[in-house]
């Protein structure tokens, strides 16, 4: 039963847990050990999953903040730690609880050297090495080294204009409104995990974000809801289907498949497997 309750609720229960006496010193450490690392899991904002949930079901920026609260609890000093972007599907607020985690672990005694291109993981480093100045055979080079503020005014560091808003990504880039009647892949009653049964309508031909905390429910959206009713339609094998899927997968596919198949006609591409389909068929959407 303790499994499949949220790790916020198991925490105060395991804290105010008193077995009976007398404790040999196997077990105090045990104890001491689970209740660190509940408090871990809940220092990276991790209090609602279930201890009984899947890693497999698991969004990558729960992966790595779990990965994380396992170096914590190993209570290493004079380590050095190599993290490889550990910002990766992250959300900014989820950003700062790894940033709390890692000057923890540099607090305690511990270095770490990071791959990184998040700003605030950059900024918030004590010193920043900028390799380029470009890609392949023409980087290899030190373009700067330095704090934060230093690489920022760096006029040859490319990074260090991104880090200081002389240049930005979404430059020149006009965004394109949604007509009220554009085709759209309309899913209702999405109910996985944690999703509540929620209406979506993806506008195609458009670029179109799905954005939200870690654990939120992104990937379970597309990965667990819409990709197997996708797959599932075009007759194709895949995770076994989400609650609800049935009728999901019917209004998911239902404009798509009458944008790509003529009446009567055979399809050609079911020999593919169900990422290439689902890309081709939208491919075929955008022509």
């Amino acid at each position: 039963q303790l499994m499949a309750r949220p790790i916020d609720e198991i925490t105060p229960f395991v804290a105010a847990l008193e077995l009976p006496a007398p404790l040999d010193e196997a077990t105090e450490l045990l104890l001491g050990e689970i209740r660190g690392r509940l408090k871990y899991l809940q220092d990276v904002g991790l209090g609602y999953l279930t201890l009984d949930r899947q890693s497999r079901t698991l969004s990558g920026g729960e992966v790595q903040r779990i990965n994380l609260t396992t170096a914590l609890g190993t209570s290493l000093v004079n380590t050095l730690f190599v993290l490889d972007e550990p910002s990766i599907g992250l959300h900014p607020r989820d950003i700062g609880r790894i940033l709390g985690v890692m000057e923890r672990l540099r607090d305690a005694g511990n270095s770490l050297v990071v791959v990184e291109h998040d700003p605030q993981l950059m900024l918030a480093a004590d010193r920043l090495l900028d390799i380029g100045p470009g890609p392949g055979e023409r980087g290899g080079e030190i373009v700067a080294y330095g704090p934060p503020g230093e690489i920022a005014a760096d006029p040859e560091s490319l990074t260090g204009a991104y880090l200081s808003g002389r240049k930005r990504v979404d430059a020149r880039r006009v965004p394109r409104p949604v007509a009220a009647d554009a085709p759209r892949l309309t899913l209702q009653g999405a109910r996985e995990h944690n999703l509540q049964g929620i209406d979506v309508a993806i506008p195609l031909q458009r670029l179109v974000g799905i954005t939200g905390v870690s654990g939120s429910g992104k990937s379970t959206l597309i990965q667990d809801v819409l990709f197997p009713a996708l797959a599932k339609h075009f007759g194709q094998p895949s995770e076994p289907p989400a609650r609800g899927q049935d009728e999901i997968g019917t209004l998911a596919v239902k404009l798509l498949i009458r944008a790509v198949r003529e009446p009567g006609a055979a399809p050609s591409h079911l020999h593919l497997p169900p990422s290439l389909i689902i890309r081709r068929s939208v491919r075929n959407l955008l022509l």
